[in-house]
């Protein structure tokens, strides 16, 4: 009996022990699991502001004559701004969901009035690619150009929408897209998507 005991005791500590891998195992893919969801999630959050924000700038924009002074505090003020992207409404300063700054401005190129940028900063790789592949110019939709970029660790950014160049290298660290309306290619956006951390930036441009 004594023998036996032993016996089933150590079967007992083997069974556990695997029982604790297959654990380990599923905790390990539930953890991979929650953050791809996470991360879709943040990007389908990014989506729906941007067409949100984008919305009421045109149809304010659509009874003025130019966007001359349209910046963050505006755009507040217009009620633009999604209310878990404010957080300081006073001083203009918002928050995108992967916690870099989304930045709302008139765009700076030269006789140009009546039309607007809207950019996030920080974004992950996939990210950008993601949202840079897809169809903004849709039926309805204000959307005219885009800009993709490696802000780095100063959050610079790149507003030439006039280069006629497809794929303009700028400087050493950034590469811009424009395009007309259509969706940016899978293999340049990766081109303009190229942080290796949590530095890719998307700028659109809207009318």
């Amino acid at each position: 009996m004594f023998y036996k005991s032993t016996n089933m005791s150590g079967r007992s500590m083997i069974e556990m022990l695997g029982v604790l891998a297959i654990i380990g195992v599923l905790s390990v893919g539930g953890i991979a699991a929650f953050t791809q969801m996470m991360a879709r999630q943040k990007i389908s959050q990014t989506q729906t502001q941007i067409n949100a924000i984008a919305a009421k700038i045109s149809a304010i924009g659509s009874e003025a004559s130019s966007y001359s002074g349209l910046n963050n505090k505006t755009a507040v003020k217009f009620g633009a701004i999604p209310g878990e992207a404010v957080v300081d409404a006073a001083n203009g300063v918002l928050s995108n969901p992967f916690g870099g700054n989304i930045t709302v401005s008139a765009t700076d190129e030269a006789g140009d009035v009546m039309s607007y940028t809207i950019t996030y900063t920080n974004l992950t790789k996939d990210a950008c690619i993601f949202l840079a592949t897809m169809d903004w110019g849709k039926r309805g939709s204000s959307f005219l150009k885009i800009a993709l970029a490696n802000s780095g660790s100063n959050n610079s950014y790149v507003k030439d929408f006039t280069s006629t160049a497809e794929v303009n290298q700028v400087k050493d660290t950034y590469v811009v897209k424009s395009v007309q309306y259509t969706p940016v290619a899978p293999a340049d956006a990766a081109k303009g998507c190229s942080c290796t951390q949590q530095t890719c930036l998307i700028a659109l441009k809207f009318n």
